[in-house]
């Protein structure tokens, strides 16, 4: 008698028209198991099985070319959201709608489950946001429930998301050229109400920033990494047009939150956690680690974020952050994780493991940057001129005068004999000509 995986893959092959692909045997393994997978309501498996198997088909088939592959892939691509919304990750669900949208426009299904998702997150945030006031900065709009406390709070909190705009813009050359929404609330439970998340999320970027402020701000230091790290997302998510792979997003919001350089004891303990895992080789892949983001389960949330960190430190350290970012830029073109790699770094995925854990093997990846030299200072000052001349730049390129020359003016204020200033008077020497 057939076993159940050979009947499936047999009904795949009559109802997807594998038997005319060259890929059919893997691709409807894959599906086959995933189905299987679902079954048994181990979700996690079948997502990386149904992920597997359109990867393995977007990168042999020209989709917009062939109905075939396209009709294929629509009923893949439903089994793959099921699997998400089943294993608790409607933001994965959601994006995964959309990516089916994109191939089908009419799918009815699709449509229907994200415009379901919208109205209930639309009613939760109107119930809750819609006393908050609003204020705003030169590139912020903060939402925030209104209280003497609060009022008292946000600019305080509008300055540190200035800061943020300028650190992580010039870390990653990336400036957004529209206001970032912020939206901050009193209570954790007040968030999590709006936003369905786990109980240990501290923030989401879904489109805007989203963070609950449950202390007091001038005793929350972890409050203003949450707001770079969630800003650093927003980032990303701009510069590579929503094309980053999880564990790059993850690694990189971290290194600029700068949360895992605070307390030697944690680091230690973060450090014995990968390296025994290293041993008895059970780190979990970086092209295989999304999934672990989205779990309940603590243990496996941190395990990922470690990695996520390590394998994004490693690759700073190796090609610097100009080399990430151009990664980054890369990503922006649409070119897959696996090419970009390649095309930036020469490196395959299973080649960055490797140099990773070679890194992870040297003992300290979480140890804080290191006093720098006089000499090392001198150029560290050289770069904030560049930065500073960068972000006026970018202020003139979308015609926001006043904030250039207050950028200009602030090079040659602080760097009066850098090559910088002298660029800088040049440019308000041009601008002023122009206004004349």
């Amino acid at each position: 008698m057939m076993n159940q995986k050979r009947f499936l893959v047999f009904f795949l092959i009559l109802v997807f028209g594998l038997l005319s692909l060259p890929l059919q045997a893997d691709v409807a393994d894959d599906v086959a198991d995933g189905i299987a997978y679902m079954k048994k309501g181990k979700y996690e498996e079948a997502i990386e099985e149904f992920k597997d198997a359109i990867e393995e088909v977007e990168d042999e088939y020209d989709v917009s070319e062939d109905e075939e592959v396209r009709e294929w892939l629509i009923g893949v691509y439903h089994w793959l959201a099921t699997a998400y919304t089943k294993n608790n990750m409607p933001q994965k669900a959601k994006e995964t709608y959309q990516k089916l949208l994109e191939i089908s426009p009419l799918d009815v299904k699709a449509r229907e489950k994200l415009d379901r998702n919208k109205l209930g997150r639309k009613k939760r945030e109107e119930k809750i946001e819609s006393k908050f006031l609003k204020k705003e900065s030169a590139h912020f709009i903060l939402k925030f429930e209104g209280t003497e406390e609060s009022e008292y709070e946000a600019p305080e909190i509008l300055e540190a998301l200035e800061k943020a705009y300028k650190k992580v813009g010039t870390d990653l050359s990336y400036y957004p050229q529209e206001k970032t929404a912020c939206i901050i609330y009193p209570s954790k439970e007040k968030f999590r109400y709006v936003t369905d998340t786990h109980y240990w999320s501290g923030g989401i970027y879904d489109g805007k920033i989203r963070i609950p402020l449950s202390i007091e701000l001038d005793e929350a230091e972890h409050f203003k990494r949450t707001l770079v790290h969630e800003y650093t997302h927003h980032v990303i998510h701009g510069k590579t047009k929503d094309n980053c792979p999880s564990w790059l997003h993850e690694g990189l919001a971290r290194y600029e939150d700068k949360s895992y350089e605070e307390d030697r004891e944690k680091d230690e303990k973060r450090l014995e956690v990968l390296t025994q895992s290293l041993k008895e080789n059970t780190l979990v892949p970086l092209k295989r680690i999304t999934p672990l983001f989205q779990t309940g389960d603590t243990e496996l949330v941190n395990l990922a974020y470690y990695e996520a960190y390590t394998a994004t430190k490693y690759l700073i350290g190796r090609y610097s952050l100009k080399g990430v970012s151009k990664l980054l830029e890369k990503l922006g073109e649409r070119t897959s994780i696996d090419k970009a790699l390649e095309e930036v770094f020469h490196l395959d995925y299973q080649a960055l493991d490797r140099e990773w854990h070679k890194f992870l093997a040297q003992g300290e990846p979480f140890v804080a940057r290191k006093a720098i030299s006089q000499a090392k200072r001198r150029v560290a000052v050289k770069d904030e001129a560049r930065a500073l001349y960068s972000l006026a730049q970018n202020y003139e390129m979308n015609k926001m005068y006043d904030l250039a020359l207050r950028e200009y003016q602030k090079i040659i204020k602080n760097y009066p004999d850098s090559v910088w200033a002298q660029k800088a008077r040049e440019r308000i020497a041009e601008l002023k000509r122009k206004e004349r």
